[in-house]
């Protein structure tokens, strides 16, 4: 789908896009549409700790913003997205003091000295808390995603919450 300009009449409009989408309750199998209260209620539930520095989480809920206005306008998921991870490697260096190396190296090193584990994030079942098996592959996966989407690319779905909590969960990780 090419994007376009909204008209101006239609601001206000959901992007249909956003709108097609279903949450089906595990209990009773019953099929809701999505609607705006229920992404701004889950982008809500994503917060930074009291430990991380207010300068990484003004960036961030830069991106939690831009979540929430995927309802209008879809493409911003991929906006959100990239900005997730521009938080994470702005939150790696302050954690390291270092304006280099790149966003690989510090993951890599993160991980490495166990400042990463498997255990800060909240989707991960671990049987021990020092596992890093999840987090050493996220250091070529997650550089691999910012890369395509900050070089130029048509890639677009609706994982960007999803990206959110990822992220979130890793600046928590960092800052703990």
């Amino acid at each position: 789908m090419d994007e376009k300009l909204k008209k101006y009449q239609e601001i206000h409009e959901p992007d249909f896009r956003s709108t097609v989408w279903v949450r089906i309750d595990r209990n009773s199998e019953v099929e809701k549409h999505e609607t705006l209260r229920n992404l701004y209620d889950d982008i809500a539930l994503i917060e930074l700790s009291s430990d991380v520095p207010d300068k990484i989480k003004s960036q961030f809920n830069i991106a939690r913003n831009l979540g929430l206005y995927t309802w209008y306008c879809y493409s911003f998921h991929q906006i959100c997205e990239l900005k997730a991870f521009s938080s994470l490697e702005f939150a790696l260096r302050e954690k390291f003091a270092v304006k280099r190396p790149g966003l690989k190296k510090l993951l890599k090193r993160a991980v490495s000295e166990g400042v990463l584990t498997d255990s800060c994030f909240s989707h991960v079942e671990i049987k021990d808390k020092n596992s890093t098996s999840y987090c050493e592959r996220l250091i070529d996966v997650i550089p691999a995603l910012r890369n395509d989407l900050a070089h130029g690319s048509m890639t677009l779905h609706h994982h960007s919450i999803v990206t959110l909590r990822k992220c979130a969960d890793m600046i928590n990780g960092l800052f703990v």
